[in-house]
């Protein structure tokens, strides 16, 4: 019964209208993501029975592959709110995905990636980029992403995802008030380490 009450009900949130010239042009998985700062607007309302607000900070499309998944089984308010976390890659990075060059793993919300076995430090993150051995990488090129989901739809969606899905994903990049936790989302693909994850509220899954 509660597994049913967590992934298959939930009280729907109306999100503010997407002005039609932000979804031009799309993401591709050669470039980094589409992002359009918004002016912040938030909307109050109640998820699964707990009170909520959402504060819409931009417009988010990113298309990229699948390179780990994380669901979360807790109780908390966090865990209900995001069961799930999914780690995406894009640009000259899927090529060193594809030739088994650099993997990535997913620990207590965040996403770290591996070279040849060799776990890439927040130092070495700290760089951007560089190169390890032949396998030259970016690493502004993968994110982790806590996913809120707008419609038990895209939920399943989600949770179809699974490691080397190609996916294009859109929504908002969020900050919210959520019972007794406050998430807020990073807008920078540049940044590393604790906060730097994108809080994503989606709205489409392809």
């Amino acid at each position: 019964i509660y597994l049913n009450w967590r992934f298959y009900f939930q009280n729907d949130l109306i999100t503010v209208k997407t002005p039609e010239y932000i979804k031009k042009p799309f993401s591709s998985i050669n470039a980094k993501p589409t992002q359009t700062n918004i002016e912040k607007y938030s909307e109050k309302g109640n998820y699964k029975g707990r009170p909520i607000e959402i504060t819409y900070k931009a417009y988010y499309d990113i298309t990229g592959i699948v390179v780990s998944v994380r669901d979360y089984w807790g109780f908390s308010a966090y865990d209900s709110l995001v069961p799930r976390d999914v780690c995406l890659i894009w640009g000259n990075t899927v090529t060193s995905y594809n030739k088994h060059d650099i993997e990535f793993s997913q620990g207590k919300r965040n996403c770290k990636p591996k070279i040849n076995g060799t776990e890439i430090n927040d130092l070495e993150l700290s760089q951007v980029k560089g190169s390890l051995g032949n396998t030259l990488y970016a690493l502004n090129e993968f994110s982790n992403n806590h996913i809120i989901s707008s419609t038990p739809e895209i939920r399943n969606k989600i949770f179809n995802l699974k490691t080397g899905d190609r996916v294009r994903i859109t929504g908002y990049l969020v900050d919210v008030h959520y019972d007794d936790i406050i998430l807020k989302s990073s807008t920078s693909r540049e940044d590393y380490g604790d906060n730097a994850c994108e809080v994503f509220y989606v709205t489409e899954v392809e």
